[in-house]
């Protein structure tokens, strides 16, 4: 059971502006409590006053109901109930002031278990200590918000709870200022001082005129007990060696020291059976063991000294070989074949004394399992050396990846992405060995991606399928009042969404090419330019389709047109220039230019698209121009990644508060605030099989050349 600190401080109550008190009950079980925190704005008045009673009297009452038997979670939600009761009844009696003058968080800590509901603007901190003693940290407060749900008849409609564990904080408190104390200086006053001392130093921050109140929680560190560790009396003595050693390899000559690495490789294992904490008979095999480990040491480093010696002189008396043949030796021995090497160390082997035998065959087998054993061992010490360094690797993504969450709640994403990059670098340089590993690395590729998305603010979606017609290549579509028509040809089809099928409209046609660019009136027909720049007009309700009279012929290129306040607005990207058509009869007429003042920089001669909601907005291949009546205005694309390369199309109107930019080369729709700030970024490889996209109600549909789909616009359900 870990030990909980608290502390509680009430700082410059004014009655006359705002009321403020606490509650702070230690419970009869270990280590627990039950707190609150309330604080009503505007001056003290008898609702007030007896609100601020009731919560106290049935936190009071809910600390008799609490042992180590009974069920904490619920028991808490049986008590916001008739908390919500009480208020309720209150306000009914009293006179009713706004919720938004209530400030209020109550909740209990048991068994490393904390709960907590509330209203209002408190800030509740939640500060986690992670493995490497770096601090995590979690605002609470938006978490508590539910305004959809909450009313004086429920205002504690949402329960948070999470575990405690050493090193964790618990901060409630009013707001302060960020002129009297910024978040980082609270942080690390919260992270260093202790509970009583923290709020202290806190309130020594404040103006004299700053009403505060503030609960501090702080989960001490598990304490070691028992008796104490005992000390390896040889430790002294294996420093004083492994000082010497380094002396002499730094200092001494450079031969090769045999025996030296011998020792090495066993020092591991004399240095285990060196160490204390065992007794009796199993002390007394490890001395014996270990003096045995030493007496075969220094045998094999004789042994391997001597075969050295033995190599050294036979080369140098082979080197010598032929001075002795050039000084005319007339002995001429004949060699003996292999077999009879082997027979005469046959014969000498069996002349030789039985324990001289029986020794050599003995040490032969105890030199082949010693060295068998330190092969083992060095293995066994590469295999965690490796499992060290993975660990060690993943243990500072997980920060990172932790690094960048924290940054992300503090809306720092450049951060973010820093933290990110620098997890996805330490990724790349882990060498996974077993499946364990391998199952960890691909845990951390989720995570990383996952974050990734986050920090992108990429949605991947799963569009739903409207309507399929595999003989059918449509090329453009379009919503006209609830309806979806789609363009292939010549042709138009609407969607049948109880049959989820393309339904013909028998429709009769002027003389027209292939149509191509389309943009809805406000009288729900569509106009249209073809594949020869011909203005044309599809009447939805005589079925028509007819070209009409315009100056669109004479532009030297129509990348795009646009429809707004009964105006015809033709984008050029050979003339950089975008030509404003008023309706003439049933045409419009030739048209003039309409942009009159542009920046230095700005280029449109890439232009893709253009969409209208009184500002007039320009998709490039890479950028966003805006204007108005004819002049550029400022306009500042937020950060997108990945970049925009290859986008089609952009969407809005004067209903919509967002910008949607269409770009199927990287099978995404990105939405934008109108100051071009990035909202999110939808994603599916469907995506990129669609030729254009529209926006109904709180649902974007898209169209490939032969479906229709659908999927939630999740950014306007929020």
């Amino acid at each position: 059971m870990n030990i909980i600190k608290t502390s509680a401080q009430i700082y410059n109550q004014d009655e006359q502006n705002c009321s403020i008190s606490h509650v702070l009950l230690p419970l009869n079980t270990k280590d627990g409590y039950i707190f609150g925190l309330i604080r009503f704005l505007g001056k003290s008045d008898q609702a007030r006053a007896r609100l601020t009673e009731a919560i106290n009297e049935r936190l009071v009452r809910f600390k008799e109901t609490i042992n180590d038997e009974v069920n904490v979670a619920r028991r808490f939600e049986q008590l916001l109930q008739a908390l919500n009761e009480d208020v309720s009844e209150v306000i009914a009696e009293e006179k009713r002031f706004p919720l938004t003058d209530a400030q209020i968080v109550v909740g209990v800590i048991h068994n490393n278990q904390i709960f907590l509901s509330g209203v209002g603007n408190l800030m509740a901190l939640f500060m986690h200590r992670s493995a490497k003693q770096r601090y995590v940290i979690y605002e609470l407060t938006d978490q508590l918000e539910d305004k959809n749900e909450q009313s004086w008849k429920k205002v504690f409609s949402t329960i948070l709870d999470g575990e405690l564990h050493p090193g964790d904080i618990f901060y409630l408190a009013t707001r302060i200022s960020a002129r009297e104390i910024t978040l980082a200086e609270l942080q690390d006053i919260l992270t260093t001082l202790p509970a009583s001392s923290s709020l202290k130093r806190i309130s020594q921050f404040l103006n004299r005129n700053t009403v505060f109140g503030a609960l501090c929680f702080q989960v001490a560190d598990d304490v070691a007990h028992g008796a104490p560790k005992k000390v390896n009396p040889m430790h002294s003595m294996d420093h004083l060696d492994k000082t010497k050693q380094d002396t002499e390899h730094f200092l001494g000559e450079r031969t090769p020291d045999i025996s030296g690495f011998v020792t090495k490789l066993t020092a591991p294992l004399i240095k285990k059976l060196s160490s204390p904490g065992t007794r009796g008979y199993k002390s007394l095999l490890k001395r014996i063991t270990k003096v045995l480990l030493q007496l075969i040491t220094l045998i094999l480093a004789g042994l391997i000294r001597s075969i050295a010696l033995i190599a050294k002189y036979s080369w140098i008396g082979i080197g010598k070989l032929p001075s002795i043949f050039r000084r005319g030796s007339q002995i001429v021995r004949q060699q003996p074949n292999p077999k009879e090497r082997i027979d005469d160390v046959i014969v000498w082997f069996n002349r030789l004394p039985r324990f001289t035998k029986y020794g050599g065959l003995a040490l032969i087998v105890i030199i082949f399992v010693f060295s068998s054993s330190i092969l083992f061992m060095h293995q066994k010490q590469v295999s965690e050396q490796q499992i060290s360094t993975f660990d060690a690797i993943t243990s500072h993504i997980d920060e990172k990846v932790a690094d960048a969450q924290a940054s992300l709640i503090y809306d720092d994403e450049n951060q973010a992405r820093t933290h990110l990059q620098e997890a996805m670098s330490l990724l790349e340089t882990v060498d996974a060995s077993g499946r364990t590993q391998e199952n960890k690395v691909e845990e951390l590729k989720s995570s990383l991606q996952e974050l990734s998305y986050k920090i992108q603010k990429v949605e991947p979606v799963d569009p739903s399928l409207l309507a399929e017609n595999k003989d059918l290549i449509l090329t453009s579509g379009t919503s006209v009042d609830g309806n979806i028509y789609g363009i292939s040809g010549k042709s138009l089809y609407r969607l049948n969404e109880l049959e989820n099928t393309w339904q013909s409209l028998d429709t009769q046609s002027g003389s027209i090419g292939d149509i191509k660019h389309l943009a809805v009136t406000e009288s729900g027909n569509i106009l249209f330019t073809d594949t020869s720049k011909q203005l044309g007009k599809i009447d939805l309700g005589s079925l028509t389709i007819n070209p009409i009279v315009s100056g669109t012929n004479d532009i030297k290129s129509v990348e795009d047109i646009a429809f707004y306040n009964d105006n015809l607005y033709v984008l050029s990207s050979s003339e950089q220039q975008i030509i404003k058509m008023r309706p003439r009869g049933d045409g419009f007429e030739a048209g003039t230019p309409w942009i009159t003042s542009t920046s230095a920089n700005t280029d449109i001669s890439n232009a893709r698209s253009i969409t209208i909601d009184g500002t007039v907005y320009i998709l490039t291949n890479s950028n966003i121009v805006s204007f108005l009546s004819g002049r550029e205005q400022s306009f500042s694309l937020g950060q997108i990644s990945p970049a925009m390369q290859d986008p089609t199309e952009i969407w809005t109107d004067a209903e919509n508060e967002y910008l949607y930019v269409f770009e199927p080369a990287q099978q995404r729709i990105i939405v934008l605030s109108k100051e071009g700030k990035l909202i999110t970024q939808y994603t599916d490889e469907i995506i990129g099989q669609a030729n254009s996209f529209f926006v109904q109600d709180t649902s974007i549909i898209i169209l490939t050349s032969t479906s229709a789909y659908s999927f939630p616009a999740t950014h306007l359900l929020k």
